[in-house]
């Protein structure tokens, strides 16, 4: 899976963000967010969930790692295409 969108709210708007290996597209706003939480998590392991897969660098280079910044980012979400979350492989690390 070399991409995927999410639809969703912030700040009480409708947005899309879109991940391709090539980066973030869609509301601007968002994106911007999106990389100033990654900021935030440089150095650090994400674990996207408690059993992985956990993404150790590069997190919005990493398809699991990006969806894990933009759920952190927008106030809610409604739809995902193409969810990376159905690939997930527990303990994998990234």
């Amino acid at each position: 899976m070399n991409s995927f969108t999410v639809h969703g709210k912030l700040n009480d708007r409708g947005i899309s963000v879109s991940w391709t290996i090539d980066g973030l597209t869609g509301d601007i706003e968002a994106i911007e967010t999106i990389k100033q939480i990654a900021l935030l998590y440089a150095g650090q392991t994400i674990e996207v969930t408690p059993t992985g897969p956990f993404i150790t660098e590069d997190h919005l280079a990493h398809r699991h790692g990006a969806l894990y910044l933009i759920n952190e980012t927008l106030d809610e979400i409604e739809e995902i295409g193409d969810n990376p979350a159905n690939d997930w492989v527990p303990a994998r690390i990234y």
